[in-house]
């Protein structure tokens, strides 16, 4: 198991934090109802094996359309977080992914005990913790929305433990409109990454075709 990066998320009560959006976990319905992207689709399918999925194109796009596609037809079970500035606080992007997760099983008390304790212990507890539930839950389908709104090493360096420790069978995609600010080149290097950029994004003359008669 990698090294958990460390943390040091600040000494906050869990009383002061925002209370949950559970909208933030949610298949967004509308990009499941666009128009297909089969060709992308099927080169997903053919890279089910790969770890981890980054998609990064600029606005408009089709991004979220896409992963959402994914998340609707892949053959594991799939959670969806949508990020926002807020994240960039770890003990928040945290308890968000620990109630995505619960949505493939239930999970130790130990992690919501934890994270909504004055002090969260983040290295020498829940990252651990987390990572073994990752393993026992596996396989899966982890997609996390709009990364690029973890701009803090403190957000950034999750998203990088959990690129690191993503459970063989299972895969985390990884949707932003610039960067992502994460050690991505071993992984690419390896073979570990599926990267789907802005090039492959662009609606091809089938799909351009089916917006058009979709009426959009």
């Amino acid at each position: 198991m990698a090294e958990a990066p460390t943390l040091h998320p600040p000494t906050v009560a869990s009383s002061t934090r925002a209370p949950m959006r559970v909208s933030k976990l949610r298949v967004p319905v509308s990009h499941v109802a666009a128009v297909e992207r089969r060709r992308l689709l099927n080169v997903l399918a053919s890279s089910a094996d790969v770890p981890v999925v980054l998609i990064s194109a600029s606005a408009g796009y089709g991004k979220s359309t896409l992963a959402a596609q994914w998340a609707a037809r892949c053959p594991r079970p799939a959670v969806w977080l949508n990020v926002d500035r807020g994240d960039n606080d770890p003990v928040v992007l945290l308890t968000y992914l620990v109630h995505a997760v619960q949505q493939l099983g239930p999970v130790t008390r130990e992690l919501s005990d934890e994270l909504s304790s004055p002090a969260p212990r983040v290295d020498d507890v829940v990252l651990p913790v987390l990572a073994q539930e990752l393993e026992r839950l596996s396989p899966f389908e982890l997609i996390l929305d709009d990364l690029e709104e973890l701009t803090q090493p403190r957000g950034l360096a999750v998203v990088d433990f959990l690129v690191e420790e993503i459970p063989p069978g299972s895969q985390i995609v990884l949707t932003t409109r610039s960067g992502p600010d994460l050690p991505l080149t071993r992984r690419r290097v390896a073979g570990m990454l599926l990267e789907i950029r802005a090039d492959k994004l662009a609606l091809d003359a089938e799909e351009t075709r089916d917006l058009a008669a979709g009426g959009g």
